[in-house]
């Protein structure tokens, strides 16, 4: 019989070892396959310790706000888009099509201490036509895509997911991981969960992401990842810029401080290509209202911060940076076009990330860019593997999951043909 914990044969190309998932770094190619227990037809195993699951609309999982920041300290990998500051945020302000429901996993326990959160999983309940798919929750202004699973008991989370959608919805073949750091906590866990029960694995849309790393000296962190003739060059810019006037760099923290800065972000960002091609945040009242209210939210508990390089007292680059524990999010940044000669934008990144480097409170600053980035990728050289990761539920068997996951393969293709189309008709940014 076909080792079950892989995709193969001709359908599917390029197989993924699940022993890779548990890599803290990905190999260059594939491994030979590994053995892994078939069943006929799977057997849901009961989670241990037991659980119990609930899904709910936003309105309802609004009401265990308390749990889900509780969770969020506990989380196995920190997402700062799934914490209840950003998601209830932006649920609120997307139309009600596009939005997910909210799987609660709480660990059941005769003492209430232990009685908790231990998972949560924002999804889109499949629909009929979509080939047995159940995308967890992903959106333009999200950047990772990781659940909320405790760190402790992240298998029993795993389990009571596997096993909520087999009863409830028994015609999915694989749940998809949208954005996952494939070296990251998570996808070992889901990783080890595949292999344990004889699941196939996929990831779709693998590329890299720029990021920085507590490792770095800031005293030698431009010196190490740019290059002396860029340097040079940035210096001279620099110092065109202050023969204009005054250069500062401030930062904005706590939600006083907060509340006028975005006001400057919004403005700034939609006065330049953003604001052109109306994918500015201030483009849509109802995404600079989702804006205002997530960084209010972080900063009432000192975890978004907005700096800006300023001319004269006016801002002519600026960044918002929300933090999950030890990993930052380089979430949005802008600068001023009239002032584009000078590299505005890059002189307040590199700022920027030599003074977090100082600060020292996070291990990982994720710059939350497209691949190729055409700034952050030339300055930040660390990277980040990231896919979406799919992986075969219980009730999944090889014909329907291969039939799925083909399916979603060509969607994608097809949807990037357009995409590239789009951009060069109309000439438009990405992102």
């Amino acid at each position: 019989m076909r080792n079950r914990a892989f995709l193969f044969g001709p359908l599917l190309s390029q197989p993924v070892p699940l022993n890779w998932l548990n890599a803290q770094h990905a190999p260059a190619s594939a491994a030979p396959a590994i053995s892994a227990p078939s069943q006929s037809p799977r057997v849901v195993p009961s989670p241990t310790p037991p659980t119990q699951t609930e899904l709910l609309e936003w309105e309802e999982a609004a009401r265990h706000v308390n749990a889900w920041t509780d969770l969020t300290s506990r989380a196995l990998e920190p997402n700062v888009f799934l914490e209840p500051g950003f998601a209830l945020a932006s649920v609120q302000h997307v139309p009600a099509a596009r939005r997910p429901s909210f799987l609660l996993v709480w660990k059941n326990s005769p003492a209430p201490e232990e009685h908790r959160l231990i998972g949560l999983f924002a999804l889109h309940p499949p629909k009929t036509g979509r080939g047995g798919i159940l995308h967890l929750w992903s959106n333009p202004m999200m950047a990772a895509g990781a659940p909320l699973i405790d760190r402790d008991d992240g298998a029993a989370a795993i389990e009571a997911l596997q096993g909520f959608v087999s009863q409830r919805f028994p015609g999915v073949e694989t749940i998809i991981f949208p954005q996952s750091n494939l070296s990251g906590a998570v996808a070992r866990l889901l990783g080890t969960h595949c292999m344990t029960h004889g699941l196939a694995a996929r990831i779709f849309d693998r590329r890299s992401r720029a990021i920085v790393t507590n490792r770095n000296d800031p005293a030698e962190f431009a010196r190490n990842f740019i290059s002396p003739k860029k340097r040079k060059e940035l210096r001279r810019q620099r110092r065109r810029l202050e023969d204009l006037g005054r250069i500062a760099y401030t930062s904005a923290q706590g939600v006083d401080a907060i509340k006028p800065a975005m006001e400057a972000f919004l403005a700034l960002e939609a006065s330049g290509w953003k604001g052109g091609q109306s994918s500015a945040l201030l483009s849509d009242p109802s995404t600079a209202t989702f804006a205002r209210t997530m960084a209010r939210n972080f900063a009432a508990r000192g975890a978004c911060r907005i700096d800006a390089l300023e001319l004269d007292g006016r801002p002519i680059a600026m960044g918002v940076v929300l933090s999950a524990h030890d990993t930052a999010f380089y979430w949005k940044t802008a600068y001023d076009e009239a002032f584009a000669r000078y590299s505005p934008g890059v002189l307040f990144s590199l700022e920027m990330t030599t003074r977090m480097i100082e600060n020292g409170a996070h291990e990982v600053i994720n710059s939350c860019a497209i691949p190729d980035h055409p700034m952050i990728d030339h300055i930040w050289r660390e990277r980040m593997e990231i896919g979406d990761l799919a992986i075969a539920t219980f009730n999944a068997s090889p014909r329907r999951l291969a039939f799925a996951l083909n399916r979603e393969s060509a969607r994608r293709k097809i949807r990037a043909v357009a995409k590239r189309a789009y951009y060069r008709l109309t000439q438009k940014h990405p992102r």
